[in-house]
């Protein structure tokens, strides 16, 4: 049937959309982790980051951007 066809294919699309997303996200929180202990701040090897973590991650990030760019 060709609306079953659509829907399947659509939620296919949103499924490999969403798993990307996941991916992206493990990918930015590990950098967070490696940086964040390499600038001495102590943080688990899984669960939630601490939000000053990620505000000074983000903040050191900025400041290296802004300047690459300028």
């Amino acid at each position: 049937m060709v609306v079953d066809d659509f829907v399947i294919h659509n939620l296919t699309e949103q499924i490999a959309t969403f798993q990307q997303a996941i991916a992206t996200m493990q990918g930015q929180l590990a950098a967070i982790r490696t940086w964040a202990r390499a600038n001495g701040y102590q943080v688990a090897y899984a669960g939630v980051i601490r939000k000053t973590v990620v505000d000074a991650y983000d903040a050191a990030h900025r400041t290296t951007n802004l300047a690459v760019a300028g």
